[in-house]
């Protein structure tokens, strides 16, 4: 396959990877890129079978997506892991299209190969901080919770599940009002919850009947005592 010069710049020389494959799975083409990408050189992969160079755990996606090609079917944002000369594995996203003859003969791919070892490592790192958040959250001391700014609760933590008697499941979804735990303030107009919830605005009224209750209580003992001694 004769390629004008400028042509064969551009596709060898993109910022993405291409290669096609035959009928047999064959690799016909691949452009520099991808071979610096894997550390060969031309010759050593052209007429080799593409599964050759694909980790056991990819094969099976290549199988289905060949076979949705031969059906006239493009494939997008194809992800799979290619293997380099030198062991490592590479993380690619491809998209494909296939050619055919004028009888409708399937001739060879054409497909664009994307990096992604940079969104692989962005992606563990966040899997990565969400389970420390989540520890840190679960190993908390006291109760906490986060909801909506409507009070529809999202999630809670341990102490909160066995203070309240509710689990994440039951509370998620659903409204701090109906477990009886309300915001410091309410906008009528809006029909939401401002503030921190709960907070000590509820908690006052709990707090002055303690103290209310614990003076009447006080209160009495020592009228009792007074005219005990009379």
């Amino acid at each position: 396959m004769e390629l004008s010069a400028e042509i064969e710049d551009l596709y060898n020389n993109a910022p993405c990877g291409y290669h096609s494959i035959d009928a047999e799975k064959r690799i016909v083409l691949m452009n520099n890129t991808l071979l610096q990408w894997l550390g060969y050189q031309r010759h050593e992969l052209i007429g080799k079978p593409l599964e050759e160079i694909l980790t056991p755990a990819s094969q099976p996606i290549f199988y289905e997506y060949f076979q949705a090609l031969q059906g006239h079917q493009d494939t997008y944002d194809q992800e799979m892991e290619l293997l380099c000369k030198d062991g490592r594995v590479l993380p690619v996203s491809l998209n494909a299209s296939a050619m055919f003859d004028a009888s409708g003969n399937f001739l060879r791919t054409r497909a664009s190969t994307f990096d992604i070892s940079y969104r692989r490592a962005i992606e563990q790192s966040l899997r990565e901080s969400e389970s420390y958040a989540r520890i840190l959250f679960n190993a908390a001391p006291d109760p906490v919770s986060v909801s909506e700014v409507g009070g529809l609760m999202l999630d809670i933590n341990t102490v909160f599940e066995r203070q309240h008697g509710v689990t994440r499941e039951q509370v998620r979804g659903n409204n701090l009002r109906d477990l009886g735990i309300f915001p410091e303030e309410y906008d009528p107009e809006w029909g939401e919850a401002l503030g921190n919830i709960p907070q000590a605005f509820t908690h006052i009224g709990y707090i002055n009947s303690v103290i209310a209750l614990s003076q009447a209580k006080a209160a009495a003992s020592g009228k009792q005592k007074t005219e005990g001694r009379r």
